[in-house]
């Protein structure tokens, strides 16, 4: 994953930005639903991005009411985004309830 982000560090912060943005709009705005502080952090080492390469950027997010994360919680739910290797469109959405994600386990 690293070595991808270190050939184009630009396309993996729109990535990242791109993703963190769609989240919140999917989930009605930062009013109502905070993406994992990991989607704020730098694109190297960081836990919500899963996959790297030339067919996108994969980002599993964590996400909840705000305060969920500070207040040491559990996240409510789960959503993967896929976007572009150029970081400038989303290729998929996906969203899971955490607690589905328990259940089907």
């Amino acid at each position: 994953v690293n070595e991808y982000i270190r050939n184009d560090p630009f396309a993996a912060r729109r990535a990242i930005n791109l993703a963190r943005g769609t989240a919140t709009k999917r989930n009605g705005s930062l009013r109502i639903y905070r993406p994992g502080i990991c989607m704020y952090e730098s694109a190297s080492n960081n836990p919500c991005l899963i996959h790297a390469g030339p067919e996108g950027f994969e980002f599993k997010i964590p996400g909840g009411t705000p305060g969920w994360e500070q207040s040491e919680g559990s996240p409510e739910l789960m959503t993967r985004i896929l976007v572009r290797a150029d970081g400038r469109s989303v290729l998929q959405l996906d969203q899971t309830l955490v607690s589905e994600a328990a259940t089907a386990d």
